[in-house]
């Protein structure tokens, strides 16, 4: 996350056991540039981990379909 120059994000584990959220904290952003820093650290992630994810906001979906869903559980970074 450093390289992207992300200082405040955390994990959360997701619905599933096996699935987490990561929300990242930034200054206001519109979409174009939520979904272009979205992007370039998908692309970074598909090199590095054989998992699936989705990344919300996503220009692509309707308004109504970028919905993010409660995290459970807060996961500590060490």
């Amino acid at each position: 996350m450093k390289s992207y120059e992300i200082q405040e994000y955390k994990h959360y584990q997701g619905r599933k056991e096996n699935t987490i959220q990561l929300i990242i904290s930034v200054e206001s952003l519109s979409l174009e540039e939520a979904d272009k820093m979205l992007h370039k650290i998908s692309d970074a992630l598909s090199m590095r981990i054989p998992k699936e994810w989705k990344c919300l906001p996503d220009k692509k979906l309707p308004q109504e379909y970028n919905i993010l869903t409660l995290p459970y559980k807060e996961i500590f970074n060490y």
